[in-house]
This record gives C-alpha cells, sequence and structure tokens, in this order.
C-alpha cells in the first residue's frame, strides 16, 4: 500500500503481530518493524492490602435488564479462593470456556469462587449470564460488570490466579495488569502472551486449533490448569515473580524503548 512508501519504522504489540504485519507487507524492511510491548500503569495496578473476604465483599453483582434477577453484594466470608476473568464478552474472549470449566472447579472446591468483570453487546450479556446459571447452573459465579481500573487492580490483587483464554490475543494487557498485582494467569498458547507467559508466572493452555466456541479439550485443559494453580498454590510461588515479571512493561519503559529503536532506525 503507498501509506507505507514514506514510514520508515513500524511499531507492533507483540512478535505475533509483527509477523502478521510482515505477512501482509512482505516488502517492507524487516530491521525496521519492532516489538514495543504496551505499557501498564503501576500507579494503579499494584496490589492492594485487602484480605479476600473484604476484598469480595466490595463488589456487587450486576445483571442484565429483564432478567429478573436482584443484584447482590458478594458473600466474601463464604469463600477462600477466588478465580477471575475479566474482558470483553466476545466469542473469541472465550468466555464459555471460563465457565464450563467453572462448573467441574467449583464442585471440587467448595470454598472457591469465580469472578467475571466485563460486559458487551446486550445480546451477549444476557448469552453469558443464561449459560452460567440457567445451562451450567452455576452457585458461586459472581458477574460484576464492567470496573474502573483502580476496582480492577482491587479483583486482581485478591484473586489466586487471573484466567484470560482468548483466541490468538493481540497482546494481553490484562495479564500485565493481573501480574503487577502479584496474581499468577493461565491464558492460552496462541497470540501476544506467548511472548511473556511463562511457567514462573503462570501457564498457557495448548491452542493448536484457535477454537471457538471452545472444544471439551480446551475446557478439560483450563479446568486442569486452575487445579494446579489452587493445589500448588502459585499466588504464593509465583506470585513474586508475576510483579518482578512487569517492571519491565511500564510506561516509561515502553516510551523510552521506543524513543530509542526509532533514533536507531532514523540515524538521529
Amino acid at each position: 500500500l503507498k501509506v507505507f512508501d514514506d514510514v520508515q519504522a513500524v511499531v507492533t504489540i507483540s512478535e505475533d503481530n509483527k509477523k502478521m504485519f510482515l505477512h501482509h507487507f512482505p516488502n517492507f524492511e524487516p530491521a525496521n518493524v519492532f516489538v514495543s510491548m504496551n505499557g501498564y500503569n503501576p500507579l494503579v495496578f499494584y496490589k492492594y492490602p485487602d484480605t479476600l473476604q473484604e476484598g469480595l465483599s466490595k463488589f456487587t453483582t450486576k445483571t442484565y435488564e429483564g432478567s429478573g434477577v436482584e443484584c447482590q453484594t458478594i458473600p466474601g466470608d463464604k469463600y477462600q479462593k477466588m478465580v477471575l476473568f475479566v474482558g470483553k464478552f466476545a466469542d473469541w474472549k472465550r468466555l464459555d470456556m471460563v465457565l464450563k470449566a467453572a462448573k467441574r472447579y467449583e464442585a471440587k472446591y467448595p470454598d472457591c469462587c469465580t469472578v467475571i468483570a466485563g460486559t458487551g453487546q446486550p445480546g451477549d450479556v444476557k448469552y453469558y449470564h443464561e449459560m452460567a446459571f440457567k445451562e451450567l447452573g452455576l452457585e458461586k459465579t459472581y458477574f460484576v460488570g464492567a470496573q474502573m481500573q483502580p476496582e480492577l487492580a482491587r479483583l486482581c490483587s485478591i484473586a489466586n490466579v487471573g484466567v484470560f483464554p482468548s483466541k490468538s490475543e493481540p497482546f494481553g494487557m490484562v495479564f500485565i495488569e493481573c501480574m503487577a498485582c502479584g496474581t499468577p494467569v493461565i491464558g492460552a498458547n496462541s497470540g501476544g502472551p506467548r511472548d511473556f507467559v511463562s511457567e514462573d508466572v503462570g501457564f498457557l493452555i495448548p491452542d493448536d486449533e484457535l477454537s471457538v466456541p471452545s472444544t471439551d479439550k480446551l475446557v478439560n485443559d483450563l479446568f486442569s490448569a486452575v487445579c494446579k494453580a489452587l493445589d500448588e498454590d502459585w499466588k504464593t510461588t509465583k506470585g513474586p515473580n508475576c510483579h518482578k515479571l512487569t517492571e519491565r512493561f511500564s510506561m516509561n519503559e515502553q516510551c523510552a524503548g521506543i524513543v530509542d529503536k526509532i533514533s536507531e532506525i532514523l540515524k538521529l
């Protein structure tokens, strides 16, 4: 495309993103395409001091118009463990996988709940609510709707593990924000998270088929990974690694890296 005729450098947000760009624009100089992973705000995302019970009790559930279900304050004192999902209600985010796995791990761990933060189109919100409560009969899963960043940081801080199994996630900022709060993560082995999620900070389940909706195998793999995270107490064993990893993802580090690389390419 002519739009790139006078472009001397291209910034991408992951190795997967870079490969995709070069696939579509094979004549562009590969050396002038570089990866700068997104930066997060460390003044917002850090480990909050709340206990799980205190933190959960600060949140109220949200439902969809016409559901006939009353919103409620989450009964934090009932739980000792928590699995967190944050994301848009879109099929490629694969919330269906989380809900189907929750039916199994919530049965195995009576003191474990699942918190779903995010929203989407009205039809999608209704679809996932009905999947959770009418189809799967979940009793310890709580939808809290869209949340501002400080509240998301609070949820990340009190969770035992963050679960974000998107198909081909372009980058995965939610992984970084969750880890900045000291919480390990589970995702899918596709897209951007492959650049920074290792077994030191969590796990990526196999995702060879990139299936949407989720297959039984994906649900089984996610269930197994969540059980491993809870049984081995990843929050304690991997949490410090999570916080250390995110130090290089601050917005200051990101901006400094972009300036240095562009200066190198342009020979400034």
